[in-house]
């Protein structure tokens, strides 16, 4: 397992998983549907917040047999 501070190039990974979050149950805010940001748009939030230092984001790294989880 690895943790780290997020990058730019982990947009696509952490938008992957918000939406596979928001469609295990209908008991969030946002469904799955409501959930449009792009990659370029998760890209500019990251690096804002980077930027900004009012924000800590880190991701977690683990493999599971022939698969990465982001």
């Amino acid at each position: 397992m690895q943790i780290r501070t997020a990058v730019k190039t982990d947009a696509e990974g952490i938008l992957a998983h918000c939406r596979r979050v928001l469609g295990e149950t209908d008991f969030l805010m946002t469904e799955t549907e409501e959930f449009k940001l792009t990659v370029e748009e998760e890209e500019e939030w990251i690096e804002q917040s980077l930027q900004s230092g009012d924000l800590i984001l880190v991701v977690v790294l683990y493999t599971l047999p022939q698969q990465l989880i982001i």
